[in-house]
C-alpha cells in the first residue's frame, strides 16, 4: 500500500507549521497525519466498497477543514481591517499586529497540510480503483447499482481533480491574506476561500450519487 507524506512545514506567518499528532479540533486547531487505510481482502465488490467509502471519508474530512478555514480567514479579515481603520487615523499603526495575526495564520497552515493529506490518500485510492478497473479489463460489469468500476473511476478523478486545483487557490489565499493592505483586497480572499471554484456544488452532486450507488 502506497503511503502517502506531507511537507513539513515552518511557524511564519502564511507559512505552514509543523502539526501535532492529535485530531481535528475547533480550539485549538491541530493537525493529525492521516493516512490511507489498508484495503481488506475479500471479494471484488467488499474491496471497491472499502476504497468507496475511504473516499467519501476523506471528503468529509476536507470539507471540515474547509469550513474551519472560513472561520480563520474571516478573523484575519477582521482584524486586519482593524489595522487599516487605525492606520488612517495614525500612519504610525503596524499593518501586521503579529501577536493578533500569528495563530490564526498558523492555524490557516495547519488547514493546507490537511487538505494536503487529502490529496495524498485520495490519490492512493484513485490508483487502487484504476487496478481494478484494469483487471477488469474494460468490462461494464455493473458492481452495486446501476454504476462499472469504470464510472467509479471517472468520478475519483473528478474529485482528485478539484482538490488539486482548489489547493492551488486556497494556497494563495493562505499566503497572501494576511498582507492585505485594502478592505476589498481582504474581502476578495476570504471570499475565494468561502466560495470554492472546484469542490463545488456540482462535486457535492457527484459525491452524493456515489453514496446512493453504494448504499
Amino acid at each position: 500500500m502506497n503511503t502517502p507524506t506531507s511537507r513539513r512545514p515552518t511557524g511564519k506567518i502564511g507559512s505552514p507549521v509543523t502539526p501535532s499528532n492529535t485530531l481535528l479540533t475547533q480550539s485549538p486547531l491541530t493537525s493529525s497525519r492521516f493516512y490511507s487505510s489498508p484495503t481488506p481482502s475479500g471479494s471484488t465488490s467488499d474491496r471497491l466498497d472499502f476504497i468507496l467509502k475511504q473516499i467519501i471519508t476523506w471528503h468529509e474530512k476536507w470539507q471540515t477543514a474547509h469550513r474551519r478555514g472560513i472561520s480563520l480567514c474571516s478573523s484575519i479579515e477582521v482584524i486586519k481591517r482593524r489595522a487599516i481603520d487605525l492606520k488612517e487615523k495614525d500612519k504610525n499603526t503596524d499593518l501586521y499586529p503579529i501577536e493578533e495575526l500569528q495563530g490564526h495564520c498558523n492555524n490557516l497552515s495547519i488547514i493546507m497540510t490537511i487538505l494536503e493529506d487529502v490529496i495524498s490518500n485520495t490519490k492512493v485510492y484513485v490508483k487502487q480503483l484504476e487496478t481494478f478497473n484494469a483487471l477488469e479489463e474494460g468490462k461494464s460489469n455493473v458492481i452495486f447499482k446501476t454504476w462499472d468500476i469504470g464510472k467509479f473511476v471517472e468520478v475519483a478523478h473528478v474529485l482528485l481533480n478539484a482538490y488539486e486545483k482548489e489547493f492551488q487557490i486556497k494556497t494563495i489565499v493562505k499566503e497572501n491574506i494576511a498582507h492585505g493592505t485594502t478592505k476589498s483586497e481582504l474581502a476578495w480572499h476570504s471570499s475565494v476561500w468561502q466560495y470554492p471554484a472546484y469542490v463545488n456544488s456540482d462535486v457535492e452532486l457527484l459525491l452524493k450519487f456515489l453514496k446512493v450507488e453504494i448504499t
